[in-house]
């Protein structure tokens, strides 16, 4: 049951904090004298097994990384070897860029026909929009 409350929600009877504490380390003392130990050699084998279980899954994992990265190496190694330029080419400065000469170009005008007409036109960026019609 709930203590009365007061009109200003405070408790009739104050409560004792130190008595209420007391209380709790009685009843965790009660309680861990109810609880079984086990024995100093039951431990230790457990420490043991907790140990042995601990660096056997170690090993597994440390060892199923070696190998897939040693496999994803040799992958990446199988497919560069494969792809590589040869080592005896001479280091490229320059681009080389064909001599083309005005003679040598087959140009052709809008009709198909031969023209000698090498000026560039410039294209406009964007189509012009029509213009709108005037209202009148």
């Amino acid at each position: 049951m709930l203590p009365a409350m007061g009109p200003r929600g405070l408790l009739k009877k104050p409560m004792n904090i130190l008595a209420k504490f007391t209380n709790y380390l009685r009843s965790a003392k009660t309680e861990l004298q109810k609880v079984t130990w086990p024995t100093r050699e039951e431990t230790l084998r457990y420490s043991a097994l907790v140990i042995g279980v601990t660096v056997f899954t170690a090993a597994f994992f440390a060892s199923l990384d070696f190998g897939l990265s040693k496999g994803i190496d040799l992958m990446i190694q199988s497919r560069t070897s494969a792809a590589a330029v040869p080592q005896n080419l001479p280091p490229a400065t320059t681009p080389v860029v064909p001599d083309i000469s005005p003679s040598s170009v087959d140009a052709r005008d809008a009709n198909g026909l031969p023209t000698n007409d090498f000026t560039v036109q410039q294209l406009p960026d964007s189509p012009t929009p029509p213009a709108a019609p005037s209202a009148q």
